[in-house]
């Protein structure tokens, strides 16, 4: 009985833990490399969402800005959405690779990994403002032509 508790606990802890690094819906990837490849083949910028286990920052970045109806309506069909989870202990390769000290942390890259731009806003406000204001710029960065 000892040791179904202890297996019942131990699975139980792993699926709270990998619940709490989920991407916030079906329309976010977490391999870095199929991200790539689904911005070239579609032509468009990357919005990385680089997160940390535990992190009640993250949690209220997730809960309050992506989760959000007004980023996700913006948003739509404009980036291929990247969700990038590290460990307290240790930060991803992704992160390593773009330098992410601090989380939350947004990127926004082009389909070879050049940043176009970075966002680290908590106000869901001022966060969606400051994308749109980037958007323009952002996409023509990533090679492609704004209309207006």
């Amino acid at each position: 009985m000892k040791k179904f508790a202890m297996f019942l606990c131990a699975a139980l802890c792993t699926a709270f833990l990998t619940l709490s690094a989920a991407p916030p819906d079906k329309s976010w990837l977490t391999d870095y490399k199929k991200a790539q490849a689904e911005a070239k083949a579609k032509k468009l910028p990357m919005f990385l969402v680089f997160m940390q286990d535990g992190s009640q920052e993250c949690k209220k970045f997730e809960s309050k800005i992506l989760k959000d109806g007004k980023f996700k309506t913006f948003t739509r069909s404009k980036f291929v959405f990247v969700y990038i989870n590290s460990s307290e202990k240790e930060p991803s390769p992704v992160a390593k690779q773009f330098q992410v000290s601090t989380y939350p942390t947004v990127i926004l890259s082009d389909a070879n990994g050049k940043i176009l731009g970075k966002l680290n806003k908590e106000n869901e406000k001022e966060f969606l403002g400051e994308l749109m204001k980037m958007y323009p710029n952002v996409k023509k960065e990533a090679g492609h032509i704004v209309k207006k």
